[in-house]
């Protein structure tokens, strides 16, 4: 189990080495089963608001939160390769630069996410019930974007894109096929044969190709800038050194599975329940590759894992107030604040909580035909982790963790304790707290590597009492908090940095 090497992860100052070995002194067996929550309350003023389906939220710097409508038809961002004119209706969340010296960021509806600066000087927005007004761009903290039906929609994704900045999205290189030098001789690649393209800093030295059938190739590509078209629409052409890597498997959803059924791509008709998003179906790639920076070896093989239907997801882990609200008790260690996840949950208690939720959702009519609350299956948490993406994080590869503390608790940052949930960056999905804070209960059983190959609405086998456990913590250092990490308790474990979140999908 990963939990005996924790030293490993992070080599705590001697000074609160004290503290640690008391902390992990809370992880206990207990067979105390308990009950569990309703409905989401308010988040306190740190946590940042869900995305809504009937109005746009506007953030100001002085804490004031505006809903109503942004009429600029598109947001111009002025990035280091060049302008992007995004269409507003594609946007999902803009971030305004809170120092002089950083860039304000955009996440699009379909995952690309892009940093740079926002020429527009001002947003034309119109408050409910009010004419519009124009609101200078430097008294906005964030914008959130409506939740558009159409979204579920957009499900043709071409080639995933990283650059060496962070910056990734979704669409086509330009160059079909590749043309290559390698050292024996010039090919032309046809980029259906091409799983993924590994550039160098500088395009000079070269880069290394993954091919369909697993063997590589190293070569040049002639030229030194590359156009790509995007899925969000603008064209770029970009300089070939700012490129990381291109991974042109291609992957879609609302067709057929080898399952037989066909994905439901848009969630069921009536409102949105309070405090979750609608993840859609779709394919993705579980567990982290060989070369990965602080990789497990219970992280692989990579497996291609197709979920052909849609759910819901908590936006943030189960808060303390919740758990007390259903339950009448609050098991955790760090109290100072309701808001905080609850902890020292064990799964079978978690798996409790899920049930009684379902049942207090039906008695008031509030869940749609066929569904249930429930804990995520591991290949769903980590999908929705990753929202789209294959790095390290969600945010991206971050090999020396400089951006990690915008996105997480975890070791290094949480002063050896937890805190409110929502009060870090969320993903392109509009989850919070998938990096850190507690780690989170999934409903599979452990297993000691991933299954490999092609697979459909993966779940490990039931066996034994032992449970997967995803994301980091306050307590692991920067490494567990990766997309892939994988963690193993017993059903009975009572841990302080353990929690969960729920989702509510098809049962």
């Amino acid at each position: 189990m990963k939990r005996a090497t924790a030293s490993m992860l992070w080599k705590p100052h001697p000074q609160v080495r004290a503290l640690l070995a008391s902390a992990l002194l809370l992880c206990a067996s207990d067979a105390v089963v308990l009950a569990q929550a309703a409905e989401r309350p308010t988040v306190n003023g740190a946590a940042e608001p869900a995305r809504q389906p009937d109005s746009d939220l506007v953030v100001l710097r002085s804490g004031e939160l505006l809903r109503g409508e942004i009429q600029n038809q598109a947001l111009t961002l002025r990035t280091a390769y060049g302008p992007i004119l995004l269409p507003y209706p594609k946007i999902a969340r803009l971030e305004m630069a809170a120092e002089p010296d950083r860039l304000d960021s955009v996440t699009t509806v379909i995952g690309d996410s892009f940093t740079g600066l926002l020429e527009d000087p001002w947003l034309l927005f119109a408050p409910r019930g009010s004419d519009s007004v124009k609101v200078r761009k430097e008294r906005v903290l964030k914008v959130l974007g409506r939740v558009r039906p159409e979204e579920h929609r957009q499900v043709a994704r071409g080639q995933l894109i990283r650059l060496r900045n962070g910056d990734s999205f979704t669409g086509r290189l330009l160059l079909d096929p590749l043309k290559i030098t390698t050292p024996q001789a010039e090919q032309a690649l046809p980029l259906a044969e091409v799983h993924s393209i590994q550039f160098t800093a500088e395009p000079q030295a070269g880069l290394r190709i993954l091919l369909t059938n697993r063997t590589t190739l190293e070569g040049k590509l002639p030229g030194e800038d590359l156009e790509v078209e995007l899925d969000a629409g603008p064209r770029l052409r970009i300089y070939q050194g700012s490129f990381d890597t291109v991974r042109t498997r291609q992957t879609s959803s609302g067709q057929p599975t080898a399952g037989g059924r066909p994905a439901s791509l848009a969630p069921p008709p009536g409102p949105s329940p309070a405090g979750m998003v609608w993840i859609p179906p779709g394919t993705f790639l579980m567990g982290s590759p060989p070369e990965e920076v602080g990789r497990d070896f219970d992280e692989g093989p990579q497996t291609e894992v197709s979920l052909t239907l849609g759910f819901w997801m908590g936006v943030t882990e189960v808060t303390q107030a919740e758990y007390k609200a259903m339950m009448g008790i609050n098991p955790s260690t760090f109290v100072e604040d309701p808001q905080r996840p609850v902890e020292k949950v064990t799964w079978r208690e978690a798996m409790d909580y899920c049930g009684r939720l379902t049942r207090a959702a039906r008695e008031k009519g509030l869940l749609p035909a066929g569904f249930a609350y429930r804990l995520p299956t591991e290949a769903e948490w980590e999908y929705a982790c990753r929202a789209g993406t294959t790095s390290r994080f969600y945010y991206g590869e971050d090999p020396e963790y400089h951006k990690l503390a915008d996105y997480a608790w975890f070791g290094e940052n949480s002063d050896s304790t937890t805190h409110p949930v929502g009060t870090r960056k969320p993903n392109a999905w509009g989850l919070h707290d998938l990096h850190g804070n507690v780690l989170e209960w999934c409903l599979d059983s452990a297993t000691s590597t991933l299954p490999g190959g092609k697979v459909t609405d993966w779940r490990a086998p039931n066996e034994g009492s032992l449970r997967i456990a995803r994301g980091g913590s306050w307590l692991y250092g920067a490494k567990a908090c990766r997309s892939a990490n994988r963690d193993t308790y017993g059903e009975l474990t009572r841990c302080s940095d353990v929690g969960f979140r729920v989702v509510l999908a098809p049962e």
